[in-house]
């Protein structure tokens, strides 16, 4: 038996609880019977006094007010059968009963006389609560004749029975004394003795022994009982707590404003709903969100991946794109899916059914819960404190809240993430492990997606609300919300925003709104954002006052306009004061206290703002409220109307209280429109930390260093691993993919910025001259309006461009001659159509990186670039390449595309860069060799001359240096690298590893090989003898490949190593119908040294280990948590493993296996329990010789969740203390608390720590150790 049942008082209640349950099972029979015979003596009334035959029936009437002769009558009689027809009642609960089943289903006659709601769905008695049962009984006065009690009377036995069922429902807690339940049960043996029907009636009889025997103790609590009753009372519970929230949320949810300057303009949401265009964004395996061009059209796209359920959902949309309103749809499509009671108006999308799968959703706004990181006290604070008055009852709902979240599964809405503001380190509101069947569904402002906190594993799904699927309905929907007599026309208004140019406002659905409503009030303004929320402000202040006033010289333009403002222009002076704190004080807040409002404005102040409506006020608690901006692009206008027209703000202050400028870019526009000079301190290098990124993502956009293939100029695969090979070559972090992919999105966040700031400087007539920009790049995603504004901004900055990136034509020439000339001094990064007139332009810039698109090949280009000596990286494009190419002595990375050339060419220009006295890598890509069509022998001979002698000089120099990748290449290629000198060489295709077979042993001095391709022969690549690496990157191949690649490099006599990169090697491939094995290799591979293979596998396959199982590898890394599952039973049988490296997450609390041959083990970036890490120490401390064990930034946590569990250590710490690990050398950089409480008094060996952090973190823990002999400190204390 529970717990809570284990007192006397506690039963009781118990007791009561198994007497309603008894006595509804006894009623629902009596109403069963009942109402069969209603519905009989309702069809004998209607055949003797209408002569309506019982066998007629009807099943199309479905409205109450519209029925047939036979349904009409029937109705009738409910109607005259109802006890409360006449009184303050409205009779029948029509909404209840489906009129088309009345001729064929008695019950639904019965539900007209149950309460109006939660009855709907009830098919049967069975299925029907006492409250519903007991209703029908006494409601309906044709159930009298059951009865001999008088049930007319208040205090008739029915009446009494359901009021104290209520009570019992309604108790503050589980315990009833024993005169409360004495009590309780003789009223419901009161209802069943009535002498008219149910004292003799058998059901009732039997109930009647049970309740006697329950209440006298003679009758023990069975298991049984006790726990279908409690499985009874938590449905009903948590059926009334959703039929609640249905209700609640029909009454806070049904209706949207549908104008920003008329207060209490709302209309009910599917009256003006038109629905948003939500498109799928794809999280590129870099890391990297573009947007695709899959719409959602279903709920069940958004809350199921195939049939798995959607963990986190994420809506992001720009302010005013609708985000809120989608919300609350989604919300009342839900109300439709799981209540009875249907409402007028359609669904979102057509798949209700999918909704109907979620049996609770809950509406969340972060707003209003600021410094709340759970959700389920989110949903007690803004739910059922909401809908329930009785604390005892709010206790109550809470708790069975816990288990709905357990057990159900729900929908979580939580509307505005950009709004949340607590400083919690994980950026989203924690959702409970246990809580498996929940799916959070969120909107935010893609500026919140930018948050380096954000993983992309916590992302299950991304859509954008990139507008509304119909501007036009929308339009006609606000149009009509706000007249009376539609005097305006939509026409009229369409006229109205083709003559002052508006279109960008019928975007939003807010701004859409706000213009219709400025136009129905006969305002005109020029299409400055700045002025629209003037304007707004204007008619927010007409509302709390009359006095008018203009300003006779407005600082601002966008003020001259108004009619209000003027003579409370400290009013807007101090709201503006407010926004700027509230936006940049300490992080932005859109939600504050009272005291946070009178710092800036006194309570007459506040008064007028809260009656003009452009602050609101919500209360909390009966002694706390929050206030907040009528939207939060007001808040913005008005911090940046405080920053234009103040003297003694720092630009500097502002930026240090935000993480960067683009968390502020609405604030940055509206200071374009409102001071453009002032707005391009933002873009001082000196006060934000963007250039670097900006840098390097442009950099990175021109080297096509990240897998967006929208963006990049080849289309295919074979590009993506174009850009892993140069991103895995350089060694800085800047080429890490994620961090690309970031820094792309960041410079085009940037520009988009500058953009739009632009914009509101030319429609408020500021000096767009004062708007610096140095970077320009011409993205095809550009809208023609933006094309036409970033040239214009472009000319403006010819004196100071960095970066001129063209993807298109937009630029003739002539203007970008312009641009090299004036710029010359500070132009580094150039991307554009190759043109003659252009290339003596570029004489003596100070280019680092140069792209010719369709290049157009001439001398004079060979010398220009000769002289760029700061040129580091070059790709040329499309031309048959003729004249020879000079290139300067800087350049470190030559790329040519789809480039037609003769073999002499190639030859030559592989020559010159061989006598580089650097590294230089050359990426020949789609790029084909031509030989002339000669007319005689002597011309043949001569050209077949000069192949020989230019190959002979390749042969003779030194090409080490030269890091060389081919994309579908030819053989003529190849047989141009015969027995050359070349260093690395990348063969992107399987094609490509075809062709460069037979050459590849001939390469004298060939270190490094990278392939990629799909191999289904049972032959293996031939290997140059000099080879120190092998890279395999998403190479498909039978074992029996792969293994006699492993004994190839074995035969090497020296150490190699190879990287498997998200490889998949089968034992099952298919090859020509033929299944491949793997036992001959296997057993190949067993009989040789593999000890001076170091093998790094990322994502491997099992068929993959099971090759390895038993050989003599020397060095294995694993980069994937499955990689470590994968292998774990393979490892103790690897007979000369000494190095093993591992990496990622164990969640689990087994420990790795290891080989006795093992002297290192490195653990990089591990999230373990200290129970793994403690067990891996003791499987080191069994090894009988000395073993290194390096951590860099490894997290050890004490308590590890997995599955919603705690991980001690106490256990494994134990077992640490007893075992001798004076043989374990561990080295600690980057440790944490955990890792070094788990090393408390143990008997290590020898540690070294790297850090300050660590030497701190250790420093109690050392004098513990008991056998430390040697400890290292090589941190700068």
């Amino acid at each position: 038996m529970e717990q809570k049942l284990t007192n006397k008082e506690a039963q009781n209640w118990l007791k009561c609880m198994l007497a309603t349950f008894t006595t509804r099972d006894v009623i629902a029979k009596l109403a069963d019977v009942g109402f069969k015979a209603f519905y009989t003596h309702v069809r004998s009334g209607l055949l003797a006094q209408q002569g309506i035959l019982e066998t007629t029936t009807c099943n199309l009437c479905s409205n109450p007010s519209n029925m047939c002769g036979l349904c009409s009558e029937i109705g009738n009689q409910i109607w005259d059968n109802h006890r409360f027809k006449k009184a303050k009642l409205k009779g029948p609960s029509w909404s209840n009963t489906d009129s088309t089943k009345w001729c064929i289903d008695s019950w639904e006659l019965a539900k007209c006389y149950m309460p109006p709601t939660g009855y709907k769905d009830k098919p049967d008695a069975d299925s029907t609560d006492f409250n519903g049962i007991i209703g029908a009984i006494y409601n309906c006065t044709w159930m009298q004749c059951y009865f001999t009690n008088d049930l007319s009377k208040d205090s008739n036995i029915c009446a009494k029975a359901r009021e104290e069922v209520n009570k019992l429902r309604h108790i503050q807690d589980t315990n009833i004394n024993d005169g409360d339940m004495i009590s309780f049960f003789d009223c419901l043996l009161n209802l069943l003795n009535d002498p008219g029907h149910l004292n003799s009636f058998k059901p009732s009889v039997d109930a009647r022994t049970y309740l006697t025997q329950l209440q006298q103790e003679t009758l023990p609590l069975s298991e049984n009982a006790v726990n279908s009753t409690m499985k009874k009372i938590y449905e009903d519970q948590k059926e009334e707590f959703r039929e609640l929230l249905i209700e609640h949320y029909r009454q806070t949810q049904s209706t949207v404003s549908v104008s920003p300057i008329c207060d209490g303009r709302d209309k009910p949401i599917h009256t003006v709903f038109v629905r948003p265009t939500l498109i799928h964004v794809a999280i590129e395996n870099d890391g990297s969100r573009r947007k695709t061009d899959k719409e959602v059209h279903h709920y069940r796209e958004l809350f199921y991946k195939e049939n798995k359920l959607n963990k986190r959902v994420i809506i992001q949309g720009e302010p005013g794109m609708g985000k809120t309103t989608l919300l609350s749809k989604f919300v009342l499509d839900w109300c439709e899916a799981a209540s009875s009671e249907s409402q007028e108006y359609s669904a979102n999308f057509s798949d209700l059914e999918t909704l109907q799968g979620f049996k609770f959703l809950f509406h969340l706004n972060l707003r209003d819960s600021p410094k709340t990181f759970e959700v389920v006290k989110m949903i007690k604070t803004q739910l059922i404190n909401k809908m329930y008055a009785d604390e005892g009852e709010r206790t109550q709902v809470y708790k069975i809240l816990q288990h709905i979240m357990n057990t159900e599964k729900c929908i979580l809405c939580m509307d505005g993430l950009n709004e949340w503001t607590t400083n919690n380190s994980d950026p989203f509101p924690l959702i409970a492990t246990c809580h498996k069947q929940c799916v959070a569904l969120i909107t935010t402002r893609p500026w919140k997606m930018a948050d380096k906190r954000i993983k992309d594993s916590g992302i299950d799904l991304l859509i954008e609300i990139s507008g509304i699927m119909d501007k036009n309905q929308l339009a006609i929907f606000v149009l009509k919300s706000l007249q009376t007599n539609n005097s305006k026309s939509y026409a009229e208004f369409m006229l109205y925003v083709e003559e002052k140019k508006l279109h960008q406002f019928l975007a939003s659905p807010w701004l859409l709104t706000l213009l219709v409503s400025v136009w129905i009030n006969s305002q005109h303004f020029s299409g400055s954002l700045c002025e629209l929320n003037c304007i707004l402000i204007d008619n927010l202040f007409r509302k709390a006052t009359t006095v008018e006033g203009i300003f006779s010289h407005a600082q601002f333009r966008c003020l001259k306009a108004t009619n209000f403002i003027y003579p409370h222009v400290e009013i807007l002076n101090s709201l503006a004061k407010l926004a700027f704190e509230c936006t940049f004080s300490s992080g932005k807040s859109l939600v504050f206290s009272k005291e946070k409002v009178f710092d800036s404005l006194s309570q007459e102040l506040l008064t007028f703002s809260l009656q003009a409506g452009i602050l609101s006020e919500r209360y909390i608690s009966s002694i706390k409220s929050q206030f907040s901006f009528l939207h939060e692009t007001v808040q913005e206008f008005l911090a940046a109307f405080h920053i234009a027209k103040s003297n003694d703000i720092s630009i500097s202050s502002i930026l240090g209280s935000i993480r960067h400028v683009l968390e502020i870019s609405q604030v940055f526009v509206y200071l374009c429109g409102l001071n453009t000079e002032k707005a391009n301190t933002f873009l001082d290098s000196d006060v934000y930390d963007l250039q670097c990124d900006i840098s390097h993502g442009l950099s990175s956009y021109v080297k096509r260093l990240y897998h967006k293939n929208k963006i990049s100029v080849v289309h295919d695969d074979n590009t993506n691993f174009l850009n892993i090979v140069l991103a895995k070559r350089n060694n800085t972090e800047t080429n890490d993919f994620d961090s690309n992919a970031r820094c792309v999105s960041i410079a085009i966040l940037f520009q988009s910025m500058l953009i739009a700031g632009f914009k509101e400087a030319e429609a408020s007539d500021q000096n767009v001259s004062y708007l610096v920009c140095n970077d320009f790049i011409f993205h095809e995603y550009l809208h023609d309006s933006e094309l036409g504004d970033l040239k214009s901004m472009l000319m403006n900055n010819t004196l100071r461009v960095r970066s001129l990136i063209l993807r298109s034509n937009t630029l003739q020439t002539k203007e970008i001659l312009t641009v090299l000339q004036m710029s010359k001094a500070c132009l580094t990064r150039l991307m554009i159509p190759a043109h003659h007139d252009l290339y003596r332009a570029f004489s003596d810039l100070n280019i680092t990186e140069l792209v010719l698109e369709t290049y157009i090949d001439a001398p004079v280009l060979s010398d220009a670039i000769k002289s760029l000596s700061m040129l580091t990286y070059l790709r040329l494009t499309e031309c048959n390449l003729q004249y020879v190419l000079c290139v300067p002595v800087s350049l470190k990375h030559l790329e040519l595309y789809k480039i037609t050339c003769s073999a002499v060419y190639l030859s030559r220009l592989l020559v010159l860069l061989s006598s580089l006295d650097h590294s230089i890598q050359l990426f020949l890509c789609y790029c084909s060799l031509a030989f002339d069509n000669h007319k005689t022998n002597s011309a043949y001979d001569r050209a077949n001359t000069d192949k020989l002698v230019v190959h002979s000089e390749l042969l003779s120099c030194d090409m080490s240096r030269i890091d060389l990748l081919v994309i579908n290449g030819s053989r003529d290629l190849y047989e141009l690298l015969r027995g050359t000198s070349i260093g690395i060489l990348a063969l992107s295709t399987t094609d490509d590893v075809s062709l460069a077979a037979d050459i590849l042993p001939t390469l004298s001095k060939l270190e490094t090989l990278h392939i990629r391709g799909t191999f289904k022969d049972r032959g293996c690549v031939q290997l140059p003898p000099t080879l120190k690496r092998l890279e395999l990157y998403e190479v498909k191949c039978s074992t029996e490949w792969f293994g006699r690649m492993l004994i190839k490099l074995a035969s090497l006599h020296h150490q190699v190593r190879c990287y498997l990169l998200d490889a998949d090697v089968n034992n099952r491939y298919t090859e020509d119908g033929l299944v491949v094995s793997m036992s001959d290799v296997h057993s190949e591979l067993l009989s040789c040294d593999m000890s001076r293979i170091d093998l790094l596998v990322r994502n491997g396959s099992r068929d993959l280990y099971e090759l390895l199982r038993g050989t003599s590898i020397g060095i294995l890394s694993f980069e994937t948590t499955d990689d470590v599952s994968l292998a774990a039973d393979i490892l103790p049988t690897l007979s000369k493993l000494e190095t093993l490296h591992i990496r990622w997450t164990f969640k689990d609390r087994g420990c790795v296996q290891l080989p006795p041959t093992l002297k290192r083990l490195t653990l990089s970036k591990v999230k373990c329990s200290t129970e793994w890490f403690g067990s891996l120490l003791i499987k080191l401390a069994s090894l009988q010789h000395r073993v290194q064990c390096f951590l860099f930034d490894a997290v050890v946590n004490n308590r590890y969740a997995e599955d919603g569990l705690d991980v001690s250590m106490s256990d494994v710490q134990s077992e640490l203390f007893t075992c001798d690990m004076s043989r374990i050398y561990l080295f600690v950089e980057n440790g944490n608390t955990d890792l070094y409480g788990l090393l408390r008094g143990t008997s290590i060996g020898n540690i070294t720590i790297n850090t300050t952090d660590d030497i701190a973190l250790a420093a109690d823990v050392l004098p513990t150790q008991t056998k430390l002999e040697s400890k290292g400190c090589c941190a700068i204390v």
